[in-house]
């Protein structure tokens, strides 16, 4: 959910959802930005591609564009393919599985600099970073 103000804050516009998750499949840690040319990204993962009562947690990174003060939204999966966040180390301070604190979004002119952790099976190397900038498709 995103809300916006016109007039320094004093006023905010009521939220609107910026994903495409349905409803009741949760999306969480969110980064939002703005950049050079006053287009808003939101960046997220969400579950909308887990299948119920399975062993994993099917987990997806997106990007989400508005081009129009957020009035509409264009969408970019940014994993490619799922991932299962299970897959990554359990974090006990934070009472399950944990993909680190190392996500974010920034603007490099007019395009997006997305930068976040999935998870893998690799043993060795449970997750990795990855950095990829994106533009209005």
């Amino acid at each position: 959910m995103l809300s916006k103000s016109t007039d320094g804050g004093l006023t905010w516009s009521a939220p609107v959802k910026v994903s495409d998750n349905p409803v009741g499949v949760d999306a969480h840690t969110p980064s939002v930005e703005v950049n050079t040319t006053g287009q808003v990204a939101v960046a997220y993962y969400d579950y909308r591609n887990d299948v119920p009562g399975d062993a994993a947690a099917t987990t997806d990174y997106w990007n989400t564009i508005s081009s129009d003060g957020g009035d509409t939204w264009t969408e970019q999966h940014l994993t490619g393919s799922p991932f299962d966040i299970t897959d990554a180390p359990v974090a006990p301070a934070s009472r399950g599985y944990f993909l680190g604190d190392y996500m974010g979004l920034a603007h490099l002119g007019s395009a997006f600099a997305n930068l976040y952790i999935i998870a893998t099976p690799d043993t060795s190397n449970r997750t990795e970073v990855i950095f990829q900038e994106v533009t209005q498709p």
